[in-house]
């Protein structure tokens, strides 16, 4: 809570993985270089990497379901950064800086724009292609910082809009 104009100081760490809201949902801080809000998983497990999307459900809930922005344009929340956020759980997720995601089995070169994709149900990371449809629907998530073989499923570093 604000006092006078000035902001408070978390003092709860962004890989905080919790039970029950330790901070009100939709709080916003930033740590070491990125930023951060508090959320509500929804959903199944979100693992380290995984886009989430925001439900019509709140304000600040969170699914890793692609299903959920197959026809509409993509609410894309952010990235689970620093630790896998079981379902029912609160969690912070990075919405701004340089993180890691999980890209599907596919080549990225530094500098492809990334979209969330769809990994068997689950939200994964894709390159897109020309469509600017595509990055609209499917939310744009940044560019690739680091690249990936076609043959490859891993981690690839991106910078959140």
């Amino acid at each position: 809570m604000a006092a006078y104009g000035y902001k408070e100081v978390s003092e709860e760490s962004v890989s905080a993985v919790t039970a029950t809201p330790s901070v009100s949902l939709g709080s916003r801080q930033a740590e070491g270089g990125r930023e951060y809000i508090y959320a509500y998983n929804g959903g199944s497990a979100a693992n380290k990497g995984a886009p989430v999307i925001l439900t019509a459900t709140s304000g600040y809930t969170f699914v890793v379901t692609f299903a959920t922005a197959a026809d509409t344009p993509c609410n894309l929340l952010g990235v689970v950064n620093n630790a896998t956020c079981a379902a029912g759980s609160y969690c912070w997720v990075a919405t701004r800086g340089n993180v890691g995601v999980y890209v599907i089995s596919m080549a990225v070169a530094a500098s492809d724009a990334l979209i969330v994709a769809d990994a068997g149900g689950s939200a994964r990371v894709a390159t897109a292609t020309s469509s600017l449809t595509q990055l609209v629907k499917q939310g744009f998530i940044g560019n690739a910082l680091s690249t990936q073989t076609a043959a490859a499923t891993g981690v690839v570093s991106v910078y959140l809009r």
